[in-house]
């Protein structure tokens, strides 16, 4: 019997970085962790919207994630 999930892993993660944007540390924990966990394709797809999404800018320089050289480069 295989399992249905709702969601997959590359949505859950999205959904917990946005729960957990408020704290950059905690923010930072949580990313290393969805990076660990998702395939390389997931985990590319999963800094695309993390550093095109604006809202999310600010906890990224908060943790050290985004640089001024990843702005620049449009990742």
């Amino acid at each position: 019997m295989k399992i249905q999930f709702k969601t997959s892993a590359l949505e859950y993660y999205k959904q917990v970085l946005t729960k957990v944007s408020f704290c950059a540390k905690l923010f930072k924990k949580e990313y290393f962790k969805a990076k660990m966990r998702l395939n390389r394709r997931e985990g590319k797809i999963l800094d695309g919207w993390l550093f095109r999404n604006k809202r999310k800018q600010w906890v990224l320089k908060e943790s050290g994630l985004l640089t001024q050289r990843k702005l620049e480069s449009g990742i």
